[in-house]
């Protein structure tokens, strides 16, 4: 079977089919110059490089602290050693011990010892007879000893002379304070240690040779059967008869022939304990440091910190670049996440770039704020740190919708952990204090709504707190509980501290932002203000039109769900320009003449749309925020001045008929000429303010404004506006045009609803009171 080959028409169908098939390749190019992408662009870098400096410098920063408890069992990444303070101080403690105390001679003892000594040689110098008896009851002399004496004291030779006492005498003193004499509390302290160190008085020309001594070979002042068998050695260099005579009298002024320096002693200790050798325990990778649930002391926090100073010394740099790369692409990702998501929901966001850096800015400055009250509160690990995203969540949420503020919100949650290190816990209480702030946020009408959701979230984070501290840590003694006790309050001081600033500087963000909260539009909506005071005033038909229009446009938002309370403000100053010529507009005429009856139709186009100008120039003038001003200068967008188009249509057309006598269908005013400037609304209350004034307008001017011709008019004015694209610009769907429609004649039905026509006879009653039968009108 033969097959056919294609046709020559066949074959430049599918050449032109491939001519005009979009290039994929292309359309990516085209997205990828456009401007809002651009700029996006550079917001994901400049958060990526900004944000992942901020994490960077927290993660060198040290993460434990003293009294933190640790939520998660801390393992050594590393091989290294770190000091055992334990096993240290027991060795430093045994080193201190092994000092032996430092002992002086008692230089006062040993000179009075010497003066005792050389006063005994004078006593020879006269008869034993004539020596007082006191004198002999203080020193038990007897008569061959004092024979003894006087052979030293009229001595010439080497053996008997003066001079020769003084030298046994010395000896003696040597003897007396060879080994140490102590008094009963420092011998009780001595015999404590192995040995004691002391400097002999006669040893060395400086006095500075040490000694060591045993404690057995140490006595006490106390112990007299020991000083007497000590110095009866002692006494042996004298003569015979002087041995008693000499060794009672040093039993009798026994003293400490040394006493303890306690300065030398603790100085000598403290340098063995700075000497003492420190002791090492070795750590491999997968060794737990600390458990899950301990409350830091000062060696646990040495011990981290070892491990994280012996990491980074054998990190080397291809390790640190790589963890750097996953920190850096981590927020990355969680930048590129939400700028998808800004750009799938078509926010304003994405398409101005000062709100997209002003985004950018508070999520940086949010992360810099947690990094900071990290360090502050470190204790506090649901307190401080979770401020910081809360207040973030609050203010999009004041100056944004819902879902933005709440993926926002929910993106700094992730960047926070990611940045400080925190456990998964962490995330779902920080994501719970996030919903229920967002979700309570759909409008500020109030002064306490702002610290009422914040101290509502607080109290969710710190339930949630509990819960989570509950699973990692379970609470098994009472310091654990205090523990989470402590968490929670400081979770739910945190939430309400994040209210009460926010509510503190909400002119400022309203101002930083360019927003209007509910709140602020409540304040603008008072009849007091200045503004609605003239209009009241000066234009007082433009004012009760308003009224109208804000009582419609409310109902007509609130059925789209569209923001009522911005409807009603803006409907109330949309006409405020009105004020400078508020009796060219017929509302404010009161059946009086019409000045526009001596104007040419152009001239009073210009009063007429002139009124947009001056409203903008006033609203200005009186500091009205931006998105008042938009209800102003767009609430009759680029629609045709009718009334007076028809009139210069006419007049052209009459002028023709006179000078030509014909009517040229080419020669007419342009639309164009009688149009008003605009902008078109660019948000569906602005679009919902439009229509509302034009079927306000149509309806005063109704004779029988039955709901029938009310819905008519509804109807006929909406399409109207549709069709002249009126709505291009503001993303107002048919459904939604729908509803508005079904709102605003119901309201028109409440406006102008039927009333009982009385009867000409029953109209009242004698002092105005109205008869019974029309009490139920």
């Amino acid at each position: 079977m033969s097959t056919a080959k294609p046709s020559k028409t066949s074959t430049a169908r599918r050449r032109e089919v491939r001519k005009n098939r979009p290039d994929r390749g292309l359309r990516w190019l085209d997205v990828l110059r456009r401007r809002d992408v651009g700029w996006a662009t550079v917001f994901v870098l400049l958060f990526t490089v900004v944000g992942g400096a901020i994490a960077v410098s927290a993660r060198m920063s040290p993460r434990f602290h003293p009294n933190q408890v640790v939520t998660q069992t801390v393992v050594s990444r590393v091989n290294f050693q770190a000091v055992n303070e334990e096993l240290t101080r027991r060795e430093q403690a045994a080193a201190q011990a092994a000092v032996p105390a430092v002992y002086r001679p008692n230089h006062r003892y040993l000179e009075e010892l010497r003066t005792t000594l050389a006063g005994l040689l004078a006593l020879a110098d006269q008869n034993y007879a004539e020596i007082r008896q006191e004198i002999l009851n203080a020193v038990p002399l007897t008569q061959e000893g004092h024979d003894e004496l006087a052979s030293f004291y009229t001595g010439t030779g080497t053996d008997r002379s003066p001079e020769a006492w003084q030298e046994r005498t010395e000896r003696v003193l040597r003897g007396v304070f060879e080994t140490p004499v102590l008094s009963a509390e420092q011998w009780d302290n001595a015999t404590r240690q192995p040995r004691i160190t002391y400097i002999k008085p006669f040893a060395g020309d400086d006095g500075q040779t040490e000694f060591t001594a045993y404690y057995t070979e140490v006595a006490s002042v106390a112990d007299t059967g020991v000083l007497s068998e000590r110095f009866s050695d002692v006494v042996l260099v004298l003569p015979v008869a002087l041995r008693h005579t000499v060794m009672q009298m040093l039993l009798d002024n026994v003293q400490p022939t040394y006493t303890r320096d306690e300065t030398a002693t603790v100085a000598r200790q403290l340098e063995a304990k700075q000497n003492a050798e420190s002791q090492y325990d070795a750590y491999r990778p997968g060794d737990v440091l600390v458990h899950a649930g301990t409350r830091l002391a000062e060696e646990h926090v040495a011990l981290l910190e070892r491990e994280r100073e012996a990491y980074r010394q054998q990190r080397t740099w291809p390790q640190w670049w790589v963890t750097q790369g996953g920190l850096f692409g981590t927020l990355l990702v969680l930048a590129l996440a939400v700028w998808l998501y800004i750009f799938s929901t078509g926010s304003r966001v994405g398409s101005n770039p000062t709100r997209g850096l002003a985004v950018t800015a508070l999520l940086l400055l949010g992360q810099a704020l947690a990094v900071v009250c990290d360090g502050l509160w470190p204790t506090a690990p649901f307190g401080g740190v979770t401020f910081p995203t809360l207040l973030v969540t609050i203010v999009l949420a004041v100056v944004y919708t819902q879902p933005l503020a709440f993926v926002l919100g929910a993106s700094h949650t992730l960047v926070v952990t990611v940045t400080l290190g925190r456990p998964v816990g962490f995330v779902l209480v920080l994501l719970a204090g996030v919903t229920l702030a967002v979700w309570q946020l759909k409008e500020v009408r109030s002064r306490s709504k702002l610290v009422i959701v914040g101290a509502t979230a607080g109290v969710a984070m710190a339930a949630v707190a509990v819960l989570v501290s509950l699973v990692e840590l379970p609470a098994t003694t009472l310091e654990q509980w205090e523990r989470l006790g402590i968490d929670a309050a400081a979770a739910a001081a945190s939430g309400f501290a994040a209210g009460l600033i926010v509510q503190g500087l909400l002119p400022v963000i309203e101002r930083a932002f360019r927003v209007t909260t509910a709140m602020t539009l409540k304040e603008l909506n008072d009849n007091a203000r200045p503004l609605l005071k003239r209009l009241a005033h000066e234009a007082p038909g433009t004012y009760q039109h308003s009224l109208r229009i804000a009582d419609m446009a409310e109902a007509a938002a609130e059925a789209i769900d569209a923001d009522g309370l911005l409807c009603r403000v803006g409907a109330m100053y949309h006409d405020v320009g009105k004020i400078n010529k508020p009796q060219y507009f017929i509302e404010n005429q009161g059946g009086g003449p019409n000045k526009h009856r001596k104007l040419s139709p152009a001239m009073s186009l210009l009063v007429i749309v002139g009124h947009v100008k001056d409203g903008i120039e006033m609203a200005r003038e009186y500091g009205l925020p931006r998105v008042l001003i938009h209800f102003i200068e767009s609430h009759h967008g680029t629609t045709l001045v009718e009334y007076f188009y028809h009139a210069a249509k006419k007049q052209n057309e009459e002028k023709q008929i006179q000078t030509t006598g014909e009517v040229d269908p080419d020669d007419t005013p342009s639309e164009f000429e009688f149009r008003y400037p605009g902008p078109k609304p660019r948000t569906k209350e602005a679009a919902i303010m439009l229509i509302c004034d034009g079927i306000e307008a149509a309806a005063r001017a109704c004779d029988e404004p039955t709901p029938a011709r009310l819905r008519q008019i509804t109807h006929s004015i909406a399409m109207k506006r549709l069709m002249d694209g009126q709505f291009e610009e503001c993303n107002l769907t048919l459904a939604e045009l729908s509803k508005i429609e079904k709102a605003i004649v119901k309201t028109l039905c409440a406006i102008y609803h039927s009333r009982i026509k009385y009867p000409a006879g029953d109209q009242a009653e004698p002092g105005g009171v109205a008869p019974a039968s029309a009490a139920s009108a």
